[in-house]
């Protein structure tokens, strides 16, 4: 792979690195997709928690690289059932909308992400302030998008099934 050899050609410290190394994160992310080797998922995992450990925190790129990793261990979870993947996939979302302010246009798809995967842990674990995390973050989605925005009624579809399972 030709993102590998540039890696091996330049130093940690070279202000590209990181950039270099996240676009092997993804090609091993869409490898994945195409040809379905969990293997590749795992590298682009542990790839992808390296980008993040050295990007400057509370710039642009960490928010994105924070949402991409939380969604590959959702993944992972997903593919292999382990809770652990599950709660740092969580953690990554949630420190993604730390640095994510609102204004933001991803903000409102990034609060309904992290209300996903609240839910899928409440169903693994049963705890009932998911639940309720979740609610709050999708109503928090809903009033902030604008009225064209393409992802509303999937939001609101995801809110009637945490309100269905509150109530």
């Amino acid at each position: 792979m030709f993102l590998g050899q540039a890696l091996s050609l330049i130093t940690e410290n070279n202000p590209h690195f990181s950039t270099i190394l996240e676009y092997l994160d993804l090609s091993l992310y869409q490898r994945f997709l195409v040809l379905g080797a969990t293997n590749d998922l795992n590298k682009a995992i542990n790839s992808l928690t390296k980008t993040v450990k050295m990007t400057v925190k509370g710039g642009h790129f960490l928010t994105n690289r924070l949402s991409n990793l939380g969604h590959l261990l959702g993944l992972h979870h997903e593919l292999f059932g382990n809770i652990k993947d599950l709660e740092m996939s969580i953690q990554n979302l949630e420190a993604s909308m730390e640095y994510t302010p609102e204004s933001h246009p991803k903000f409102p798809f990034r609060l309904n992400n992290l209300a996903a995967r609240l839910k899928l842990c409440f169903e693994r674990m049963e705890n009932f302030s998911d639940i309720e995390k979740g609610t709050t973050l999708l109503e928090k989605a809903i009033s902030i998008s604008f009225k064209n925005f393409p992802d509303v009624p999937l939001m609101i579809c995801n809110l009637a099934t945490f309100l269905h399972i509150h109530f």
